[in-house]
């Protein structure tokens, strides 16, 4: 009976001896591919032409930058030149350091007259603070109505106003084509703290 059961014993003990190794193999392989395909491979393709760590393309972003650089150069040329103080008076024209209603009034006056158009009226409204994140930087709100304005007059004021040197934003425009009336409402900025 013993010689029985030592037969029985042998077969399985020789078929999980047999399967034990494949288990095991299995068992590694479910382990390390998961370990590969999202610990590894991330890491690799970094490595790879196009990743971040490649040479290759650490030498095209340099060149890249280079080029960036030599264009910023007359950027900076051009920056240095208005510190000089050349081109100081660009800059008053842009941002005034007073608002000078005078200046104002007759700019528009003669604006009116080049467009060989009626100005009606200019109002200038009360002061404001453009922003507080700017200090000193003031705006007034100005409104103007202009006749014998037609939709090509009011395209050659509109775009006037844009290549301005004068910052200006407009912010309300009321154009009637058969009345051939125009009304525009500006923000006219300057800084009183020069």
């Amino acid at each position: 009976m013993a010689e029985e059961k030592k037969q029985l014993i042998n077969p399985a003990a020789t078929v999980i001896g047999k399967v034990m190794p494949v288990i095991v193999i299995v068992i590694f392989a479910a382990v390390l591919a998961p370990t590969y395909f999202f610990l590894l491979q991330p890491e690799l393709n970094k490595y790879v032409s196009g990743g971040t760590q490649n040479i290759d393309t650490a030498r095209e972003l340099l060149e890249k930058r280079k080029n960036y650089a030599a264009q910023l150069r007359p950027l900076e040329d051009l920056y240095d030149e208005y510190g000089t103080g050349s081109q100081s008076n660009t800059i008053e024209t842009i941002l005034p350091t007073s608002l000078d209603i005078p200046t104002i009034y007759a700019i528009f006056e003669r604006f009116g007259r080049d467009m060989n158009i009626g100005v009606q009226s200019i109002d200038i409204g009360s002061l404001e603070s453009a922003s507080s994140a700017v200090q000193g930087v003031k705006s007034v709100i100005i409104s103007m109505k202009m006749s014998g304005v037609g939709y090509e007059k009011m395209k050659e004021i509109l775009k006037y106003l844009e290549v301005s040197m004068r910052l200006t934003d407009v912010t309300t425009i009321d154009f009637d084509p058969r009345a051939k009336f125009l009304s525009l409402t500006m923000r006219v900025y300057y800084n009183e703290s020069k």
